[in-house]
């Protein structure tokens, strides 16, 4: 029986991990080791917008401490990726290059899109998911420096939205929060209240959500401290809000030792609790799922994934299409024409492969921009080609 050994390396906000897999020929997935280390690069990230060397010090020994973790379980291969918050700083390729040059880690530097994508990857796999995006539900991914809401209605992707609400960049953003801590609380439910009323306006009006799906920091120990027999990881939401109010009341090493988290004063207990209950009031659903999966087992899926060690379970250019699709009936574009523009597309492609040599990922492109080629009218008749265009690209 062959067995694929692989590292899945992140590097994220205020956290660098190590998630080693077993991939087997029976199309099995399974987490053998899972090692974290508290680096805090987005404190340097929000406010001066470059990595210090410190950081990079302290970072590239961390790396080196991983690849000799992986030597150690003979890892046959592995992916190492930054997340969003290098995107924040001036000098990410330098620090890239550093890592390559002293530790001799490749890494990857992932556009939040690219951060999403895998770890929803992930929760994909899991048998739950289809039956709950039929019944109407969101995929609420929080990190440290944003998160995104994914919303399904009978099955399709109606959008997904990127805010910038990360749990490490409010804890930022409000400093020493147990100096006043009830004035920040209260900014910090003012800030993402305001985020999520626009989002309501635009996407959740006339709509009911029977479930919220959620992954992102202290997700799963918060479940586990109220249902610690839970099999699936699932809770009504009104019980989910009221545990979560309680919690508020409390002070960071108060939460940590309800929580049972060694690092009582970690700034990003506050904020995380704060997100999760004001997103679950504002979008009033039933239930809440928590799948207990993070950004390593999305790099650890997808890398199984491609490699044909799994078979996907889930239609993910279908989701693209979809919100394509419901993109252009905003812009008030959508017709039976736009159908027949795009199943003619899709022909003329397949039809022009041995010449152009594209394969399936410029063939959904094609049929994106064929769905949302019209839609620049709304925008402007006279414009409406580069308004279309710019949407498009956007």
């Amino acid at each position: 029986m062959g067995v694929t050994t692989f590292g899945a390396i992140y590097i994220g906000s205020y956290e660098v991990s190590l998630k080693i897999f077993e991939l087997n020929s029976k199309k099995n997935m399974k987490t053998i080791d899972f090692v974290r280390s508290r680096v805090e690069i987005g404190k340097d990230a929000f406010h001066n917008e470059t990595i210090g060397y410190e950081i990079v010090e302290e970072l590239c020994d961390v790396l080196l401490k991983f690849r000799e973790i992986m030597k150690s379980y003979q890892v046959n291969d592995y992916q190492a990726f930054c997340g969003p918050v290098f995107k924040q700083v001036t000098n990410q390729l330098f620090i890239i290059n550093q890592i390559k040059r002293r530790t001799g880690i490749r890494v990857q530097l992932l556009s939040n899109s690219e951060h999403r994508f895998l770890s929803y990857k992930c929760v994909t796999s899991k048998p739950e998911f289809s039956r709950m995006i039929e019944e109407s539900a969101a995929v609420i991914n929080v990190g440290g420096s944003d998160l995104q809401i994914t919303l399904f209605v009978h099955g399709q992707v109606v959008t997904t939205q990127h805010l910038v609400l990360g749990t490490m960049r409010m804890a930022q953003i409000f400093g020493n929060m147990n100096e006043n801590l009830e004035t920040t609380k209260h900014l910090m439910q003012e800030m993402v209240d305001k985020e999520m009323e626009v989002f309501l306006a635009q996407y959740c009006q006339n709509r009911t959500l029977k479930y919220l799906i959620f992954m992102g920091d202290y997700s799963v120990e918060l479940m586990q401290h109220m249902e610690n027999d839970m099999e699936n990881h699932t809770i009504d939401a009104h019980k989910f809000i009221s545990h979560v109010d309680k919690l508020r009341k409390k002070d960071i090493a108060q939460v940590a030792e309800l929580l049972g988290v060694t690092n009582e004063k970690d700034a990003i207990f506050i904020p995380s609790l704060m997100l999760y209950s004001r997103i679950v009031e504002n979008l009033t659903a039933d239930y809440i799922w928590v799948p207990g999966v993070d950004i390593s087992d999305g790099i650890g899926y997808d890398y199984a994934l491609q490699n044909k060690l799994l078979k996907p379970t889930h239609d993910y250019d279908m989701d693209v299409l979809s919100a394509a699709t419901s993109l252009s009936r905003r812009y008030m574009s959508y017709s039976p024409h736009i159908d027949a523009l795009v199943e003619m597309s899709g022909l003329i492609f397949d039809s022009m492969k041995k010449i152009h040599g594209m394969g399936k990922r410029e063939k959904l492109l094609v049929q994106v921009a064929a769905i949302l080629h019209d839609c620049g009218k709304y925008i402007s008749f006279a414009n409406a080609p580069q308004c279309a265009y710019d949407i498009i690209c956007s």
